[in-house]
């Protein structure tokens, strides 16, 4: 029992930070990061009603230049717009495929983890740097991922593809209304 006592904190935490979790105010630290970023972005974010989803906006193209046109003004305009739809396509997948949303759990916790540890894992007698154990992480997240979801994640890619692709070529953008504004 003593053994048992002196080896599961050093391959869980250590006795002060037993689950071996980052700090409360490195975690506050890191959130205040991440909603700092997120709110940038999201300020980018083109409306819904007016902008992305406007009925009058969208036309058929009429040459294969247009498509390239409407293709590099649109991705870049609506950019947060586009990945908002792809993470609403990704979410329904995730909830419709109950086998999906326990491999996202179990592996979102396993991540969580690991990005939570030092720059080094000490399991038993061993250590292994962070990065190590991130690469394989990755490896298993990829395998487990393809194994039990793969065609779930090719339609999610396809599907995001096409509402994407299909919004960009069909929308005149912003390039051709400031066009037809000035009349050039």
């Amino acid at each position: 029992m003593s053994e048992t006592k002196r080896i599961l904190p050093s391959v869980i935490g250590s006795q002060s930070n037993p689950v071996g979790l980052m700090s409360g105010d490195k975690m506050n630290e890191r959130a205040a990061e991440l909603t700092k970023t997120i709110k940038t972005h999201l300020q980018t974010m083109r409306p819904w009603d007016s902008e992305f989803l406007n009925k009058e906006q969208f036309a058929k193209p009429t040459s294969s230049a247009e498509v390239k046109s409407r293709l590099e003004g649109n991705l870049s305009f609506f950019a947060v717009n586009y990945i908002l739809v792809c993470a609403a396509v990704g979410c329904i997948a995730v909830l419709l495929n109950w086998h999906l949303l326990i491999l996202a759990v179990i592996l979102g916790g396993a991540w969580f983890w690991l990005l939570s540890q030092p720059s080094s894992i000490k399991i038993g007698d061993h250590s292994i740097a962070k990065v190590h154990a991130q690469v394989a992480l990755a490896a298993v997240s990829l395998l487990l991922v393809f194994l039990f979801a793969g065609t779930v994640v090719f339609a999610i890619i396809g599907m995001s593809a096409v509402l994407v692709l299909g919004h960009a070529i069909f929308h005149k953008g912003k390039c051709e209304e400031e066009d037809e504004e000035t009349g050039i």
